[in-house]
């Protein structure tokens, strides 16, 4: 039912985006598996930051050329703070993965 509700309102373009994120949560909570997670997310994605949340899906499940895939959608969507912000988190994560 919520699946449907969120294809119905995809094609609807004047659609707030918190309506399609309220109606793919339940979904997205009780997803059978990593990919239908991401397909879920990528119906609702607009912001640099959902497709950032998709490329740390991917990149967990070690699917490298999704993660590109999904950065190059945030990194052409973001601002420069947000770039800067992203760059910062990725090197965090990169001494944060050596250290332990």
């Amino acid at each position: 039912m919520c699946q449907q509700a969120i294809e119905t309102e995809l094609v609807k373009p004047s659609k707030p985006n918190w309506m399609l994120k309220r109606l793919a949560g339940p979904l997205i909570t009780h997803a059978k598996n990593w990919q239908e997670l991401v397909k879920l997310q990528a119906w609702i994605a607009k912001e640099p930051r959902d497709f950032l949340t998709i490329a740390k899906v991917c990149f967990e499940h070690k699917e490298l050329l999704d993660t590109e895939y999904w950065l190059e959608k945030a990194r052409s969507g973001a601002s420069k703070n947000d770039l800067i912000a992203c760059e910062l988190a990725i090197k965090v994560s990169i001494v944060h993965s050596r250290v332990y």
